[in-house]
C-alpha cells in the first residue's frame, strides 16, 4: 500500500538484520514480513517491477550490527534503486531511519521497522520512519510481573500471552505516548 500511495513502480525493498546474532524471534520476524511483502507485490501484479532481498535464507541481509546506520546506508548506496525497508528489531530501526534521514529518502521510500521505543516515535515523526510494529507495552511489562507474582506467591502458572502486534504510523504515533502518560 505504501508503494501505491507514493507512486513507486519499481526499485529493491531491503532488509537489513544480522543473523550473526543468533535470535530466532528477530530472524522469524524478518522471514514473515519478507513473506508479507512478496505477497503482497504478487497479488498485486507488481512482482516482478520489484527485488525483494532479505539475504540468502530471508532472515534479513547481513549487517554490521555494531555500525548499523553506517552499513545500511552502504546498502542503500550499493543498490542506487531502495523504495522500501523494514528492520525486524531495536538496533536496526533507528538505524535504518538514520541512514533514511542521512541519505535524504525521507518521504520517498517506505521504511518500516519493529519496536515502539522513542528513536522509532521520533523517526516516525519527522517521516524518517513511515510506521512501526508494536506490541502492547502494558501487556510486555506490567502484566509478566504480574504473573511471576501469582506464580511465587499463589502457585498460579503463569499464562502464555500473546501481545499481538499493532502497526503505528505519524498519523497514529502521538497515541502510544498518550498510553505511557496515562
Amino acid at each position: 500500500k505504501c508503494l501505491a500511495d507514493k507512486g513507486i513502480e519499481k526499485g529493491s525493498i531491503v532488509l537489513p538484520s544480522s543473523t550473526a546474532m543468533g535470535n530466532i524471534e528477530v530472524n522469524n520476524r524478518v522471514t514473515s514480513a519478507f513473506n508479507a511483502i512478496v505477497k503482497g507485490l504478487k497479488d498485486a501484479g507488481k512482482l516482478d517491477a520489484f527485488k525483494v532481498d532479505a539475504g540468502p535464507e530471508n532472515t534479513g541481509i547481513d549487517t554490521n550490527p555494531n555500525d548499523p546506520v553506517n552499513g545500511i546506508v552502504t546498502l542503500f548506496e550499493s543498490r542506487g534503486d531502495v523504495v522500501g525497508a523494514f528492520a525486524g528489531n531495536n538496533v536496526f530501526t533507528p538505524a535504518l531511519a538514520k541512514a533514511v534521514a542521512q541519505t535524504g529518502l525521507t518521504g520517498k521510500i517506505c521504511a518500516y521497522g519493529f519496536d515502539l521505543g522513542p528513536a522509532q516515535q521520533d523517526a516516525m515523526k519527522s517521516g524518517d520512519l513511515t510506521g512501526a510494529l508494536g506490541q502492547q507495552p502494558f501487556l510486555q511489562g506490567f502484566w509478566p510481573v504480574m504473573q511471576l507474582y501469582l506464580e511465587i506467591d499463589r502457585g498460579i502458572a503463569a499464562s502464555n500471552l500473546d501481545t499481538r502486534a499493532q502497526l503505528v504510523t505519524k498519523e497514529t504515533v502521538e497515541d502510544v505516548g498518550k498510553r505511557f502518560e496515562n
